[in-house]
């Protein structure tokens, strides 16, 4: 059984945890993780510039009506690759739509573990969520901004695990909040369950999710709508078989599995999930082909009755995000070739937008709308295994 593309970052990793040094910007003319490009491709593109260092970015999200946040993990040691790892700390930079340069934030005081998501609670505040950093911690790290300071919070997990991560975080307001993503039982054992919190003002709940037919399931995106309506996506396997698309559904009462006709029989997994109101919702992964087994581009919507496939056009790569605003409709990835992909939705359908190509492996960790302009954010890796953070501004 494949272990299951999007769902690499579930494994907790235990990181020494410090305070973002709050270094200058140095911010540099043009990115290091964004190379030359033809014109073609380059042209209505900006490039906007990141603190230097070794900066994986996880996840993007818009947390007000001019402010963008980008996480992850930096590398500050490199190690020796024998008895000495290397050692990252978690990572938050902030950009400002009128400055379009990325600074460092302070993260909370004494975090452990790595950023994996962020997501606005409707009411000036944040929520960032991370890994279960190790066996003598309750549960998964969690931390709230509320304009003014941090809270932390630990999301519980009722079952004995090793690992655990919560890789997507929704909220319609500060007394509901949801977080999803996956937790692995025991030490040794190649599979995931997942995971499924829930903020109420007070604490987080771990909330029972469907029973399923799969030894495997992982939750990779959660989107809320409203408080009787939250999706959330990702995949599930049975024993002896590959992942297949999972879609699930709270109802205000209890999480259901939604059937996706289209998709059955199709071995992949759904990432990223957004919402331009209850009728209209956007899913995006990828599937392998039937031939080759490589991953091509996969999309589904919900108009409020059923979920179906969307046509894209034939491109072989992975889709990671995907945003939803008065029936403008785009989405991002990687590309088969390790370069920044996006597609967008119009009159005629989807077409594939081109992107300058960045000095490396590119992973795009999220599609940030302002206005008419897209921002894709990630990060590339070298040859070296050094991350490079890039943002690029339409």
């Amino acid at each position: 059984m494949r272990i299951r593309t999007g769902t690499a970052a579930v494994t907790a990793l235990a990181l020494t945890a410090v305070v973002a040094a709050a270094s200058p910007a140095g911010a540099l003319a043009v990115p290091l993780g964004v190379r030359q490009q033809d014109a073609a491709a380059a042209a209505g593109w900006t490039t906007e510039p990141f603190p230097p260092g070794d900066i994986g970015v996880l996840a993007a999200a818009r947390v007000d009506a001019r402010t963008t946040w980008a996480a992850g993990r930096q590398v500050v040691s490199e190690g020796d690759g024998k008895e000495n790892p290397p050692v990252s700390v978690p990572v938050l930079l902030a950009r400002d739509d009128a400055v379009r340069s990325w600074t460092p934030l302070a993260v909370p005081d004494g975090y452990r573990g790595r950023l994996n998501a962020i997501g606005a609670d409707r009411a000036g505040g944040v929520w960032v969520t991370g890994d279960h950093p190790d066996a003598d911690a309750p549960g998964v790290t969690t931390a709230h901004w509320d304009g003014g300071t941090w809270q932390q919070a630990s999301a519980p997990l009722l079952e004995p695990s090793w690992g655990a991560s919560l890789l997507s975080v929704s909220a319609t307001g500060p007394r509901d909040v949801w977080a999803v993503g996956a937790r692995q039982p025991a030490i040794g054992e190649l599979t995931f369950l997942g995971l499924i919190e829930h903020w109420d003002g007070t604490a987080w709940q771990q909330i029972p999710g469907p029973q399923l037919d799969a030894d495997y399931w992982a939750l990779d995106g959660v989107v809320a709508d409203g408080p009787a309506d939250v999706w959330a996506v990702g995949t599930a396997a049975r024993p002896g078989e590959l992942g297949r698309p999972l879609v699930l559904h709270w109802d205000g009462r209890s999480w259901t599995r939604t059937p996706v006709p289209s998709l059955d029989g199709l071995e992949g997994e759904l990432y990223g999930i957004a919402a331009d109101g209850p009728d209209d919702i956007w899913a995006v992964g990828s599937y392998r082909g039937t031939g080759d087994g490589a991953e091509r581009v996969l999309a589904a919507h919900w108009d409020g009755h059923r979920w179906s496939r969307s046509g894209l056009p034939a491109v072989a790569g992975t889709l990671r995000t995907v945003t939803a605003r008065s029936g403008d409709v785009a989405a991002a990835g990687r590309a088969s070739d390790g370069q920044p992909l996006l597609l967008r939705l119009g009159a005629g359908g989807w077409q594939r937008i081109a992107v300058p190509a960045v000095a490396g492996d590119a992973q795009v960790a999220g599609l940030i709308r302002t206005g008419a302009q897209l921002t894709l954010v990630g990060s590339a890796s070298g040859a070296d295994g050094r991350e490079t953070p890039f943002g690029l501004t339409r």
